[in-house]
C-alpha cells in the first residue's frame, strides 16, 4: 500500500492478519501503534458512554418503581397488570404494562408486594384467570434486601 492512500481499519487489520501468517508487517509499527492506541480510545469512550447510559436508564427504573410502590400502597384491595399500568398512565407515567409486570415482580420477590392468580368474569366474555396483586400489609413476607456496592446496577 503506498503512503499517500488512506489506511481504513479493514487494511489495518489485513496487516495484522498478514503479519499472524508470514511474520512479516507490511506497515510501520508506529502506523499499527497508532491505530491500535486510536481503537482503544474509541473503546473507552464507548464504555464511558454505556455506563452513562446505565445510569440513566437505573434512575429511570428506579423511579418507576417507586411510583409502581406508591399505587400498590394506595390501592384498596387486589389489582391486574393491567389496572396498575392505566393508573399510572393517568398519573400521566409513559410506561407499559411489560415495564409494570417487572416491577410488582421485583417489589413481590422483595415482600412488598403479594400476588395470586385470580379468575375475572367480565361481563359479555369468558371469564380469564389472570395475576392480581396487593400490597403486603401482613407484613410477614418482607425481605430487607442491602447492597454493598451499586455494582450490580452497572
Amino acid at each position: 500500500m503506498t503512503k499517500d492512500a488512506k489506511m481504513t481499519k479493514k487494511n489495518y487489520f489485513e496487516a495484522l492478519v498478514n503479519f499472524a501468517n508470514t511474520g512479516v508487517l507490511t506497515i510501520s509499527n508506529d502506523e499499527l501503534r497508532a491505530f491500535a492506541e486510536k481503537e482503544v480510545a474509541l473503546l473507552e469512550k464507548k464504555a464511558a458512554k454505556a455506563k452513562e447510559t446505565a445510569a440513566k436508564k437505573k434512575a429511570v427504573m428506579d423511579e418507576l418503581t417507586k411510583q409502581v410502590e406508591d399505587v400498590m400502597v394506595n390501592a384498596n384491595g387486589w389489582l391486574t397488570i393491567a389496572e396498575v399500568t392505566n393508573e399510572l398512565v393517568e398519573l400521566g407515567v409513559d410506561t407499559t404494562t411489560a415495564k409494570v409486570q417487572y416491577r410488582l415482580n421485583t417489589l413481590v420477590k422483595n415482600g412488598l408486594v403479594v400476588k395470586e392468580e385470580a379468575t375475572i368474569k367480565e361481563e359479555g366474555k369468558k371469564a380469564r384467570k389472570a395475576m392480581t396483586y396487593r400490597w403486603n400489609t401482613d407484613g410477614d413476607n418482607v425481605v430487607e434486601v442491602e447492597l454493598e456496592s451499586d455494582e450490580a446496577f452497572e
